[in-house]
């Protein structure tokens, strides 16, 4: 695995597995809409940054420093 894969991968997995806390906390937790909205928006918010950075490091893995996230 190239020196620059790794940190990546640990943090593919690290947000991988608080997307599943999250989700997991929104199943077996009473929250009312009004307290699960902001959670479910943090949710969807972590899986577009986890895909377009993984995008942009398939697509690119040399210049992965080099692309910025919007």
């Amino acid at each position: 695995m190239e020196s620059y894969q790794r940190p990546y991968f640990r943090l593919f997995s690290a947000i991988c597995d608080t997307i599943e806390e999250l989700e997991l906390f929104l199943k077996d937790t009473p929250l009312s809409k009004e307290e699960q909205l902001p959670l479910q928006t943090q949710i969807i918010r972590l899986k577009q940054v986890q895909q377009a950075t993984e995008f942009m490091l398939l697509a690119d893995p040399p210049n992965i420093l080099l692309h910025r996230l919007k």
